[in-house]
């Protein structure tokens, strides 16, 4: 009885990573790229992704009537407000069966987070997000099911402002 519950377990261990499918889309980095991340202030950050090669996702606004949008939403908090954010931009595709060719994500995706940060906000700021696509084969062009990756951007107190009591060129 040990023997056949060991060699269970083991087979169990076995199968496991056959199941265990890493996602195509992963969370590669958030920064700030436009402002100053004070309280009261607006900032701009890009939120970029990685897509797994052989892969490619649907634009944010697909043009075949089958295609599942890619979509991302990021949450804001009492601390900011986060209007929706805007996409990267896509490359075109030829699909065997299409008209014309269509707009794709192929290798990276990015965002543009715009955070426009509330007075008594405190730092550093964490926002979570979520994207949703439907992974596409590159080579059947076959969509997978939907899947869902969660990220979080953080947004660190602005620490490179100028000292406040610099005098001016000929001021003593």
């Amino acid at each position: 009885m040990k023997l056949w519950l060991s060699l269970l377990i083991v087979l169990g261990g076995a199968w496991q990573p056959a199941f265990a499918q890493m996602p195509v889309v992963t969370f590669d980095s958030a920064k700030v790229v436009a402002g100053t991340a004070l309280p009261g202030s607006n900032v701009i950050v890009t939120a970029t992704f990685k897509i797994q090669a052989g892969y490619y996702l649907h634009g944010n606004r697909p043009t075949l009537p089958q295609a599942v949008a890619t979509e991302a939403v990021v949450r804001g908090n009492n601390a900011v407000l986060v209007p929706p954010v805007a996409y990267g931009g896509t490359t075109q595709k030829t699909i065997p069966g299409t008209p014309q060719p269509i707009q794709v994500y192929e290798g990276a995706l990015s965002l543009t987070v715009p955070v426009v940060i509330r007075p008594n906000a405190g730092f550093p700021i964490v926002l979570p997000g979520i994207i949703g696509y439907a992974p596409v084969d590159a080579k059947t062009h076959v969509a997978g099911p939907i899947e869902q990756v969660r990220f979080e951007i953080t947004i660190p107190l602005a620490t490179n402002l100028p000292p406040t009591n610099l005098k001016g060129p000929g001021k003593k």
